[in-house]
């Protein structure tokens, strides 16, 4: 019976520990690292696809569908209906940087350090001072600065109706280089202010256009682990960022040591009571009477009480005749044991 009843505890106990260490878990870590924007043409959840056409950089791991990717770099699309040559035709080397800034936007898993809430009609989230490399921003700008704009800021300074965006009446077309003041002005200013903050090389950054594996993902940790976002220790740049465990065996130091204490007292605990309860059914497993016990321990305090009182000897003497009356098989040389 006690056999049983310590397995129960034991599985019990388990169960507890393994409560501990997922409940001691970052369970952020998941959803900063890989998340989408709450957004109009956002996946609500990362995931690879077959065909993302000029975003297939991101084929393995997107927040996009093909059908978004389709139409991300052409004008009059069905996402936004956005004219990019709202002045003049753009060149193509300039709407490629454009259709890298979107597939990122739309497709990237990795924004999650730089998501903040914002409800407008068409999303509730939005991305806020994203670290972008000087280097892309430096060649966005270049092959850029020669087109022409009226407004400075495109997701909001535009007349917008059924059939796109306009300039606003009193605006005129103008070079990007007499609107923006220069790359990082152009980079941080026609999406909206604070969509990103343009970051040096060395520094962890993010890249619009990438080949090989994607060095975002690492640069997401690192502002992830400086945000205190997640735990964990810092990577050296460019390294393959350490894989993070399911959250079932996820568990911190602090609550390992806590669980481990927590085996070692009640395993403790029931090896004290088991010991107790043995030593409970010893005289009972020898084959000595429950009565032969009481007389003992009466025995102990009387021979206690007659060192104080003399005359209580003739009491427990005569208590012992009794007991031989009412006790005929009770034998001398348990008598004298006594």
């Amino acid at each position: 019976m006690f056999t049983v009843r310590l397995s129960s505890m034991f599985v019990l106990l388990c169960f507890l520990y393994t409560c501990v260490l997922v409940d001691g878990s970052d369970k952020k870590e998941t959803d900063v690292l890989n998340t989408c924007l709450s957004s109009k043409h956002h996946k609500t959840q990362p995931g690879p696809e077959d065909n993302l056409f000029k975003c297939s950089a991101w084929l393995n791991n997107s927040c996009c569908t093909n059908y978004t990717a389709q139409y991300v770099h052409g004008d009059g699309q069905p996402l936004y209906n956005l004219n990019f040559s709202h002045c003049a035709p753009m060149s193509d080397k300039c709407r490629n940087h454009f259709t890298n800034n979107n597939c990122f936007y739309e497709c990237s898993p990795y924004l999650g350090p730089w998501i903040t809430p914002q409800k407008l009609s068409y999303r509730h989230e939005r991305m806020y001072k994203v670290p972008l490399c000087a280097s892309q921003c430096n060649a966005w700008w270049q092959d850029c600065k020669d087109e022409s704009t009226c407004v400075e800021n495109w997701s909001t300074g535009f007349k917008w109706d059924k059939s796109g965006n306009h300039c606003p009446r009193n605006t005129v077309c103008r070079p990007f280089t007499s609107v923006y003041h220069n790359a990082s002005h152009f980079c941080e200013t026609v999406w909206g202010p604070d969509d990103f903050v343009v970051t040096p090389d060395h520094n962890y950054c993010m890249k619009l256009s990438f080949t090989g594996p994607n060095p975002n993902v690492e640069v997401a940790y690192h502002y992830a682990l400086k945000k205190h976002l997640i735990k964990g220790t810092a990577v050296p740049p460019y390294s393959e960022p350490p894989k993070i465990p399911p959250l079932q065996v996820q568990g911190t130091i602090f609550s390992v040591v806590i669980g481990s204490i927590i085996i070692i007292v009640v395993i403790a605990l029931l090896i004290f009571v088991g010991l107790k309860r043995y030593r409970g059914t010893l005289f009972h497993h020898q084959g000595v009477p429950m009565r032969f016990r009481n007389l003992l321990r009466s025995s102990r305090q009387s021979a206690m009480v007659t060192r104080s009182d003399p005359g209580a000897e003739m009491s427990f003497m005569q208590y012992e005749e009794e007991e031989e009356e009412d006790n005929p098989e009770m034998n001398g040389s348990l008598r004298l044991d006594l």
